[in-house]
């Protein structure tokens, strides 16, 4: 099994009993090369990434159930309608077109994977 390391994917594997088999990579490419040679016979990934990456390598398929899900969520007090709408438009600005935005683009997912808050 290979992921990248510092990745969520590879801190929450690296948890797990049969951590030492895991391979760590430095970038999405150095891992896709290394499966590519065969080194490794998994990825761990951001399933959109992982889905492109399927679809470009023959044989290779998705595997279902995901093993982990990442739920990331801001709070604040009640109240304050002003303060909310401006960490609204925060959130927005940095999910989509922001630094969120260029983080998952540089792992290969889509910066419209971003959800921006309704």
């Amino acid at each position: 099994m290979g992921a990248v390391r510092g990745s969520a994917d590879s801190l929450t594997l690296q948890r797990k009993p049969e951590a030492e088999a895991l391979e760590l990579y430095e970038s999405l490419k150095m891992a896709l090369e290394a499966l590519d040679r065969s080194d490794v016979q998994a990825l761990a990934g951001i399933r959109q990434a992982m889905m492109h990456e399927a679809e470009t390598r023959p044989g290779s398929r998705l595997l279902a159930p995901p093993f982990m899900e990442i739920r990331q969520a801001m709070a604040m007090p009640q109240g304050g309608p002003e303060a909310s709408a401006r960490l609204q438009a925060f959130l927005s600005e940095a999910l989509r077109d922001g630094p969120v935005g260029d983080i998952l683009e540089r792992h290969g997912v889509s910066r419209d994977c971003a959800i921006v808050p309704a």
